[in-house]
């Protein structure tokens, strides 16, 4: 089916639901072949129900992203669309369509910094996830930037009086941290 295709450039191998339940939908929207007795329908077989696993923190129970979307008060499709499920953050160039509002800061010495905000919605999705998930798995030891109480001082103070004190930027760190180690973290937490 070419709107399968279309809609799901590589298999989406951590939502075999959402493409099963797409595919059941493009059939229902397409007339039956004249001469085909049965029409086709999609079948799941070994496919396990998700569970959640054995959870650390007093997080809410999510074991399915329908269960995330329930818990944000959200259709699986405003999910799918603020997930970007479909990928048109980085091809779409028609801003109404995007997720997040783009602007350039420029650096002394070097390439403009490109800041990325989300817009209101997914901003307050963001906030809810961050206050009722994320605030409930402890950062490590070391971490002081984005960490309740702590801050680049805090995280200076701890060098005063050094010898050597190293300062480093790393590149591109944000973008570099994958969905897998993102899904790994959700998935550690139970």
């Amino acid at each position: 089916m070419r709107e399968v295709l279309a809609a799901y450039h590589r298999p989406p191998g951590d939502r075999p639901r959402e493409l099963a339940a797409f595919i059941e939908l493009a059939l229902r929207e397409h007339p039956q072949p004249v001469g085909e007795a049965v029409a086709p329908s999609v079948r799941r077989w070994l496919m396990p129900e998700p569970v959640m696993g054995r959870r650390r923190w007093p997080l809410p129970e999510l074991a399915s992203t329908g269960a995330l979307a329930r818990f944000l008060e959200l259709t699986d499709g405003e999910l799918a669309w603020l997930a970007d499920a479909r990928g048109l953050e980085r091809t779409v160039l028609d801003e109404p369509l995007r997720n997040y509002g783009y602007s350039a800061l420029p650096r002394r010495g070097g390439p403009a910094r490109v800041i990325e905000r989300p817009k209101s919605r997914l901003k307050a999705i963001q906030r809810r996830l961050l206050h009722e998930i994320l605030d409930w798995i402890p950062a490590h030891e070391a971490a002081h930037g984005f960490t309740r109480g702590r801050s680049a001082l805090t995280h200076a103070n701890e060098h005063t009086g050094r010898a050597v004190v190293m300062s480093l930027d790393l590149e591109d760190f944000f973008a570099s941290i994958t969905a897998g180690r993102v899904f790994g973290i959700f998935r550690t937490a139970g």
